[in-house]
């Protein structure tokens, strides 16, 4: 059995070799701009995705295409490095990266679409499989039950990160005039 290739755009038939897609949904009430500055950004990873143990320093801002990025993710009891390269990256819109451990080949996708002007709604999809054919046999039950908890709390942390640092500040109601307190 050959290894599937990960590419982008996802060729049609992926599903016939063997790779597993999980994809969460999430409306976040920030501008798209900022939204995209937070997620493209590898450095962030840890704050917002449970399984991201530490990443290797990068340049600061968002990692463009052609980037590498080494994550050390946990992995059951333990870790591994997974060598993330960046395939896309449109300001705004796109972050497309391929990763490769010693157990599996993945693709991370988050798209972005604007709603109005303050509100965004991030799509996240999780492609991959097992390097081993034996353990690919099995990724179709496997997969989505290891990656679709993590993934899931992986947006809800995302979505309450960037809402709390983008707040608008509190207003206070306006003082009750004395006159009135005083009746």
């Amino acid at each position: 059995m050959t290894a599937p290739v990960l590419t982008w755009p996802p060729a049609a038939d992926e599903s016939q070799r063997g790779l597993v897609t999980v994809v969460h949904r999430v409306q976040i009430d920030v501008p798209p701009a900022a939204v995209w500055r937070y997620v493209a950004d590898a450095a962030h990873w840890p704050a917002w995705q449970p399984d991201t143990l530490k990443v290797e320093p990068l340049p600061p801002g968002p990692q463009a295409a052609g980037s590498v990025i080494v994550q050390l993710a946990a992995v059951g009891a333990g870790s591994e490095a997974v060598r993330w390269q960046v395939m896309a990256a449109e300001p705004g819109r796109l972050w497309v990266a391929l990763g490769e451990s010693n157990r599996h080949w993945q693709r991370q996708v988050l798209e972005l679409q604007p709603l109005g002007t303050a509100a965004t709604r991030l799509t996240r999809t999780l492609s991959g499989c097992s390097r081993s054919p034996l353990a690919r046999w099995a990724d179709r039950w496997t997969l989505p039950r290891a990656w679709s908890r993590p993934a899931q709390d992986a947006v809800a942390a995302l979505k309450l990160k960037l809402e709390s640092a983008h707040a608008p500040p509190e207003v206070a109601p306006p003082p009750v005039p004395r006159w009135r307190a005083e009746r």
